[in-house]
């Protein structure tokens, strides 16, 4: 057991990253608030098309090299995640990295604070427009909260009956989901194991508990 006095993001991060596989057009959502350890594992990927989405206002984020020269890490786009500018079939893969679960919520207390239009399925409504703008045999890769369903104002905690109704919503299929726990620390655990758990239980800092999915879209 790893991980002792940390947030999901120990888990998450690597995890995600570690799906990056060949995609050479990425899209990552919610970037604008992304912790710089984050960011610089994303750098470290060399994406050669990396987008960043965010309903916050753009912000430019630049890299240096080994050699000094100094890049811009992705091309930041403001938007909403429910209605983007983005062409169908467009991205090898996206990562929506603990976000999914705030749109449609209440999102001012981030900043800069930005206002969301309210909405009660706003991540049914997120995923249908990331199914339109992955390429066919493109990759979301999503990590949410997880543990008993609660509704938090800011977010939503996810439990088994909305993570799969939300994965099996649209035309991507579900083709990977691991859990993990915290309890002095996380380990992988089965999502049975999560169903009474809450957020900020069991000396978490965060999430007590964590859903980490890969879904894939078919022809």
């Amino acid at each position: 057991m790893e991980g002792f006095g940390t947030t999901e993001r120990f888990v998450e991060v690597p995890w995600c990253l570690n799906r990056r596989g060949n995609a050479q057009r990425v899209l990552d959502i919610g970037y604008a608030n992304a912790e710089n350890t984050y960011l610089q594992s994303l750098a470290n990927l060399q994406i050669p098309e990396l987008y960043g989405l965010d309903i916050a206002p753009v912000k430019h984020i630049t890299v240096t090299l080994p050699d000094g020269t100094v890049r811009p890490l992705l091309t930041p786009v403001q938007g909403d995640i429910r209605q983007t500018p983005f062409s169908d079939n467009f991205f090898d893969l996206i990562y929506c990295i603990s976000t999914i679960e705030h749109i449609g919520m209440d999102n001012t207390g981030y900043r800069p604070a930005t206002a969301d239009t309210a909405s009660t399925c706003g991540d049914f409504e997120t995923l249908r427009e990331l199914c339109r703008i992955a390429k066919i045999g493109g990759r979301l890769i999503v990590t949410v909260p997880f543990g008993k369903y609660q509704n938090h104002g800011w977010f939503q905690q996810y439990d088994m009956d909305r993570l799969m109704r939300l994965s099996t919503s649209t035309d991507l299929k579900l083709t990977e989901a691991h859990f993990f726990a915290y309890q002095n620390g996380w380990k992988e655990c089965h999502a049975y194991d999560l169903k009474d758990v809450g957020y900020q239980t069991n000396g978490a800092v965060n999430a007590a508990g964590l859903a980490c999915v890969e879904l894939t879209k078919a022809a």
